[in-house]
């Protein structure tokens, strides 16, 4: 019985030290992104700080991509609106592709990606957030095994510039992102909306 009883409560033990190491890497490992490359389309995930609303302003500009989608677009008259953000930014709304169904990163990558097939795009830049360019990537690559385009994701900065793990908000996200992440590894993402 008690062999039985230290059997279980080394495996216990076991999965507890996985469970946080996995925890541990996920959080130093957020932000691996690809560096901007010239493409079709610049694709603005919202969520997170209004550095992305900036950058995508900044990479249109910089002649990056000719259109830029926004997922989801967001649009309340008496709220947020992302796509007022990114004109004023600098992208003129002649140039916005807007995607109204995502509701995840999953979603934002499997939405997008069918805007991209219905506007005969093939190639992407995917702004988001650097701490949340791991999961982004992680998505965009399990999402285009279907259509096989040429797509890069990039974390930026904050809008004020800093790294995620040089602003308390940055640290938040980066630690909620290293509990999330091992659910997309899992394909949770199918199954709960993450």
């Amino acid at each position: 019985m008690k062999k039985k009883l230290f059997g279980i409560i080394g495996v216990l033990l076991l999965l507890v030290i996985i469970a946080v190491g996995i925890g541990i890497w996920s959080y130093n490992n957020v932000d691996h992104g690809d560096k901007p490359k010239k493409s079709d389309v610049i694709i603005m995930i919202d969520g997170g700080d209004s550095g992305r609303y900036t950058e995508t302003g900044r990479f249109y500009e910089e002649n990056y991509a000719p259109k830029v989608m926004i997922s989801p677009a967001i649009e309340d008259k008496n709220g947020l609106n992302n796509v007022k953000a990114v004109e004023e930014a600098g992208v003129p709304s002649k140039a916005i592709i807007k995607e109204k169904k995502a509701t995840s990163t999953w979603t934002n990558a499997t939405e997008t990606l069918k805007l991209m097939k219905a506007h005969n795009l093939k190639s992407a830049l995917v702004v988001t957030s650097d701490y949340h360019a791991t999961r982004t990537k992680l998505a965009y690559d399990r999402a285009n095994k279907d259509y096989g385009y040429d797509i890069s994701v990039v974390g930026v900065k904050s809008k004020d510039g800093l790294k995620w793990n040089e602003y308390q908000a940055g640290k938040d996200q980066a630690f909620r992102e290293a509990y999330i992440l091992p659910a997309y590894w899992l394909g949770l993402y199918k199954i709960i909306d993450l």
